[in-house]
């Protein structure tokens, strides 16, 4: 798996810093599979003589070296301007405090602790390299930006009112990159571990004034990351390499688990969270993640610009015009968005002068990313006022169903065959996925290996359904028109090519694949082809909910 960095020229290069050599093969061996430049040294000395003939993108440094040990070359190279921006990760057998403080001290990004576990590291590596490379963009972009709106600044000046539009363009664009740049090289994970520690009281108690601008500080600091996190959200956007899995996902529960997360803030204001959502709800055909990743947005900004003791509230319904989807409405007693910007106010890095003067909003994208995610998702999303006061988004997703995944098998109003099997294929780590983004990294790889094993005019891999399943589990469901025998056959070829996976064994997974004949489902003559395909869809979803069901009691 490549770490494929969306604005790399040139493949990472990493330098390993070990005096141990079985310690500098073994990370080698690791990191190989990465899409890497690797280089080795066996000491510090020989470490500062090939940063100063070419600089890497990123260090793995032993702490525990003869001669310069590894405090003293991650002090080394961040006292330097022109490598101080380098990542530096220590790798250090010292599992202790004290160590972290000192190897922070020293401008360290990361740690690690022997013996090294190779997805975590793989992990860590990945992002802090993906960090540095859009930091690097940024900073390359704006200077060359900045130089290109100078030459052009006496033409801009005798131009027409669309020139000076244009001129206003290059100037936002001048100054948005410039900011971006400043934050992304700040050394934001240094400083919140810190923090951290110092509000821990691992370095000492702290007076109650010192933890009150301690507590500034992480705040400071989590705006910069969610700022971050909105660019590099967007980069994905534009650049095609966001991920939608749309499954059946319980908006119920979302909503729930979006409250639980803003109940605080919320309550820090006084601000009222309510919802109003059916008992019957169907589930929608969204992406779980990219759902709650709408919700946090618009309830956030509905409790940003709400008033002290105001309310907030989430009320969720089938679409009036069209059953096929429901309707998620957020509202909020605020300030309002006034009628001249609600035709902008999804626009790329647009924000309202109004907004903005309240306080510090970072950078106007997060309506933005909103409606991309919406709109990759089958909806929309609108903004309207709300009497007497206040605003109201409303989104759509399609109600969840199978009809789509099972109707391009249906043919002449006939299945390939009269016997249906479920063949099921479980990953699960042995314990705990190493973060969220690993979990859905194998998610997509193991959803594209399984359709590798599909034939496509007898079996289609389905949209995915927990029904309440252990949430470390991924499972994957295949309707085949097959026979037992043809069914065990397939299962057994999915079981082959998972097998054959590197690193299945080695990332601590295990699989399990397994295949059960379905009850056949009689027809009417009489039924239209969207009947067919509907009762068969339903058929389906109840085995599946079943069987999940009764294996969770």
């Amino acid at each position: 798996m490549s770490i494929g960095l969306e604005f790399a020229t040139r493949s990472p290069h990493v330098l390993i810093v070990d005096d141990d050599r079985r310690s500098r093969q073994l990370l080698e061996a690791m990191l190989t599979s990465e899409g890497l430049v690797l280089q080795t040294a066996e000491g510090g000395e020989q470490a500062v003589a090939m940063v100063e003939r070419e600089a890497p993108d990123l260090i793995l440094l032993d702490v525990m070296m003869p001669g310069m040990d590894g405090y003293q070359l991650a002090a080394l190279i961040k006292g330097d301007a022109g490598t101080q921006n380098i990542p530096v990760i220590i790798i250090t057998a010292l599992d202790d405090r004290d160590a972290k403080v000192r190897g922070l001290q020293a401008g360290a990004e990361d740690f690690l602790t022997k013996p090294v576990d190779r997805s975590e590291l793989c992990m860590r590596v990945r992002n802090l390299l993906r960090l540095k490379a859009y930091g690097d963009y940024y900073d390359d972009y704006s200077q060359r930006l900045e130089g290109a709106v100078a030459s052009r600044t006496a033409d801009l000046a005798e131009r027409t009112q669309q020139a000076a539009g244009l001129a206003d363009q290059a100037r936002f664009k001048d100054e948005f990159l410039s900011h971006v740049s400043h934050e992304l090289r700040s050394p934001l994970t240094a400083i919140k571990q810190f923090t951290t520690i110092l509000l821990g009281g691992l370095a000492g108690d702290l007076t109650k004034e010192q933890r009150e601008y301690q507590l500034i500080v992480l705040k400071n600091i989590r705006q910069l990351q969610a700022m971050i996190d909105d660019l590099l959200e967007v980069t994905r956007l534009e650049t095609g390499k966001l991920t939608v899995e749309p499954a059946s996902v319980s908006i119920s529960d979302a909503v729930a688990d979006t409250f639980e997360t803003l109940q605080g803030t919320a309550s820090a204001k006084g601000i009222t969270l309510t919802r109003d959502l059916p008992l019957d709800l169907p589930s929608a055909h969204a992406d779980q993640t990219r759902l709650r990743q709408i919700l946090i947005i618009l309830l956030e900004n509905a409790i940003k610009f709400t008033p002290v003791a105001g309310a907030v509230s989430v009320r969720v319904r089938h679409l009036q015009d069209d059953p096929r989807f429901l309707a998620v409405e957020v509202s909020d007693t605020g300030c309002g968005i006034p009628a001249e910007n609600r035709d902008r106010i999804f626009e790329r890095l647009y924000q309202a002068a109004a907004h903005v003067q309240e306080s510090r909003k970072g950078l106007g994208l997060g309506l933005y990313i909103c409606k991309e995610l919406v709109t990759r998702q089958g909806g929309q999303i609108s903004v309207t006022p709300r009497q007497p006061a206040g605003t109201t988004f409303l989104f759509t997703l399609p109600v969840f169903s199978l009809d789509s995944s099972m109707a391009p098998l249906l043919k002449n109003d006939r299945w390939p065959a009269e016997t249906l099997a479920l063949v099921t294929a479980e990953l699960c780590p042995l314990n705990e996925w190493p973060s969220p983004e690993c979990q859905d990294e194998w998610s997509q790889d193991a959803r594209a290996l399984i359709e590798r094993c599909l034939l496509p005019d007898l079996d289609v891999l389905l949209p995915t359904m927990s029904f309440g399943a252990e949430a470390r589990r991924l499972r994957f469901f295949v309707a085949a028109f097959a026979d037992a025998r043809g069914a065990a056959i397939l299962a057994a070829r999915i079981g082959v090519q998972f097998a054959r996976l590197p690193d299945l064994k080695t990332a601590g997974r295990s699989l399990g694949v397994s295949h059960r004949m379905l009850q056949p489902v009689t027809r009417d003559d009489a039924e239209s082809a969207g009947q067919i395909v509907s009762r068969m869809a339903r058929h389906l979803e109840e085995s599946i909910k079943s069987q999940t069901l009764s294996e969770t009691v």
